[in-house]
């Protein structure tokens, strides 16, 4: 075929096959399959392992676009000294201690960004991971922003049915107060500091309801909000653990890949007659009246992570079990990129 100058042709497809989203950079949006059982596409963006200080309120510009009331926001920390606890959630919402406050939380969610704030003491999130996405799981059940007064206990009834054990529960709050912290997730599970019972949390899971609890002295969560999504099969299920309080317990999935491409959902149990059930009370761990209460996951690596239980936590019992579900990424496709240029 002959070609004339004038001609302006140029067709490019780029298809690249790669495990994670670790080349994912700020404000950069990225299909991706969540697990085997996924069928089509979600795009997710990632802010890639970025630098906090102590004390340092971070705004990341990700301009996802659409309505943030339909984001899932998962935020990582990094412990990166050595024999520290890597990649982690512990202290996340916030946790105070002997008067120093650690832990990192998410604040100010829009359209466009959020904000990152890392507590003036905190040691385990040298660097934070945020990532954002529409979920594709169905969604059983949206409670909408639910007033709340500090002190209350509020039961939604959902009556999604099923096993509740399979549910996937996204909690967050809002401020809507001009100035304050919007839609946000600080002292989630609560946090004791100063004296004052701050944060949320939800409890008591069933197939039909859940209770919500605001702290008494709360000023974050004048609304709250449950989403409940279906069973989505993930590629590791530890099944439901016992943790001693006060102990590590090692995991090991041999998922391999790019642990960045994970995502990680850690549920808690209280096995009691009548207690909490399935909870989220004092996650990432909490200091109440001297005791340590609550639980995280660390240390999670390509093979394996860690579940941790404070150690004053059979006395609360948010957590005498723990079940870890993790997702992998399968494969990200950069999209077809057709161009015309003179040849």
């Amino acid at each position: 075929m002959k070609r004339n100058r004038g001609d302006l042709l140029c067709v490019v497809l780029v298809l690249l096959l790669v495990t994670g989203v670790a080349s994912a950079g700020p404000s950069q949006h990225v299909p991706l399959l969540e697990s085997a059982a996924r069928t089509s596409a979600i795009s997710m963006w990632s802010s890639g392992w970025t630098d906090i200080a102590p004390g340092q309120l971070l705004t990341l510009n990700h301009n996802y676009g659409g309505n943030p009331d339909d984001y899932t926001v998962d935020v990582w920390c990094l412990d990166a000294d050595a024999g520290g606890l890597g990649v982690n959630h512990r202290a996340f919402g916030g946790m105070e201690a002997n008067g120093h406050v650690f832990g990192v939380a998410w604040q100010r969610l829009t359209a466009t960004s959020i904000e990152i704030l890392r507590l003036p003491d905190d040691v385990f999130a040298d660097k934070v991971l945020v990532r954002i996405w529409v979920p594709e799981t169905p969604l059983l059940y949206d409670s909408g922003w639910v007033d709340i007064e500090p002190g209350q206990d509020v039961t939604l009834t959902h009556n999604a049915g099923g096993n509740p054990e399979e549910y996937t529960v996204g909690m967050r709050f809002r401020n809507p107060a001009p100035g304050n912290v919007g839609v946000n997730v600080r002292a989630a599970g609560g946090l004791d500091a100063g004296g004052q019972k701050l944060g949320a949390a939800w409890e008591k899971l069933t197939a039909s309801s859940v209770h919500v609890v605001r702290f008494a002295d709360d000023t974050f969560a004048p609304q709250a909000r449950i989403m409940i999504f279906g069973p989505d099969p993930p590629s590791y299920d530890s099944g439901w653990r016992a943790v001693n309080p006060g102990n590590r317990l090692t995991l090991t999935h041999n998922l391999g890949g790019n642990v960045n491409g994970y995502i990680v959902r850690v549920s808690t149990r209280d096995t009691t007659p009548d207690g909490h059930g399935i909870n989220t009370l004092h996650g990432g761990g909490d200091e109440a009246g001297g005791k340590f209460l609550g639980s995280n996951w660390e240390q999670l690596t390509t093979s394996s992570i860690g579940l941790f239980r404070q150690a004053d936590d059979g006395q609360a019992h948010s957590a005498d079990e723990m079940r870890v579900w993790i997702w992998t990424t399968r494969r990200i496709y950069l999209p077809i990129v057709t161009r015309s240029v003179p040849l």
